[in-house]
């Protein structure tokens, strides 16, 4: 019986450990980063930031009500961010993936910058100290200690204002990187612009700084283009445009290496004052529709 008596006693202590991780994850950590980390965020930043910290365990975190700016009424708010990884994970520094839902951004162009109230980024990332710029991770390597498998932004909403009027984008994004390394992104963006669906695909090589792209959008109505068309008084719009493509973007210095996009309008009217461009109807044959085709390389298109 006495041989037994310290194992015993190493189980009963890995119990309360266990236990103990538990309370502290559940109970005491979601109030501590109420109270003590994101004021801390506020004093370092000048950024309020708050959230509901709902859930804190050992294969995820669930945050709600995430506010940055105006608490009256912030220009970015989050319904929830979901961070999910495993034991085995976290030993490996890696997080699984996070999820963000409910993003809406508010801001509006000034002076052709997109501003947001109230967050002053280049003010903030200019008062860095030279310590933190070095700071900074190469490039290819995750901003973090953390890989991150992937990362998704779900019914999103971004509002900008410009001369009086108010555009509003509805979007998702997702972005998966390749073994964890920040290297190499596979991103998919899904904009719904007047409830219509325009898709981009991309592959980013932060190494080589080459963005490799795909376009495409399906039956898109010109006519929901109205308060764009707007902006140009006398420019009338309607049909449908089918528009795909494929580019190749260098980062640094900035240039399309090569381009090849299709654009082809069916049952389309494009008028500005008296100037009118439109596909030739025949009865026998059909629309013609109206199709226009770039593609080049470098400085030649």
């Amino acid at each position: 019986m006495r041989v037994y008596k310290p194992i015993l006693w190493v189980i009963t202590g890995a119990s309360f450990l266990i236990l103990a991780g538990i309370v502290f994850f559940v109970f005491f950590l979601p109030g501590l980063i109420e109270s003590r980390v994101l004021p801390q965020v506020f004093q370092k930043t000048g950024i309020r930031v708050a959230c509901d910290v709902r859930r804190i365990g050992i294969t995820g975190v669930d945050l709600g009500g995430l506010r940055i700016g105006d608490a009256n009424k912030p220009p970015v708010s989050i319904g929830s961010v979901q961070l999910d990884y495993s034991p085995l994970s976290l030993l490996k520094k890696r997080i699984d993936g996070i999820t963000i839902s409910g993003l809406e951004v508010t801001g509006e162009i000034i002076n052709g910058n997109f501003v947001i109230s109230g967050l002053d980024w280049q003010g903030l990332l200019a008062n860095q100290t030279p310590d933190e710029q070095a700071a900074k991770p190469s490039t290819g390597e995750p901003p973090s200690a953390f890989t991150i498998g992937s990362f998704k932004v779900q019914n999103a909403l971004l509002t900008c204002s410009f001369k009086g009027q108010t555009y509003r984008m509805p979007f998702n994004l997702s972005v998966v990187t390749k073994d964890g390394v920040w290297d190499r992104l596979e991103c998919c963006l899904t904009l719904y612009p007047h409830e219509q669906e325009v898709t981009l695909l991309s592959r980013i090589s932060l190494s080589q700084k080459t963005v490799s792209l795909n376009f495409r959008s399906h039956r898109f109505q010109l006519n929901k283009l109205a308060d764009i068309a707007s902006c140009l008084p006398g420019l009338l719009l309607s049909g449908a445009a089918d528009i795909k493509g494929d580019a190749t973007i260098q980062l640094e210095p900035f240039k399309i290496t090569n381009l090849a996009t299709a654009c082809e309008l069916s049952g389309a009217q494009i008028q500005y004052n008296q100037t009118v461009i439109a596909g030739l109807h025949d009865t026998e044959k059909g629309e013609s529709p109206i199709r226009v085709e770039i593609s080049g390389e470098d400085t030649q298109f």
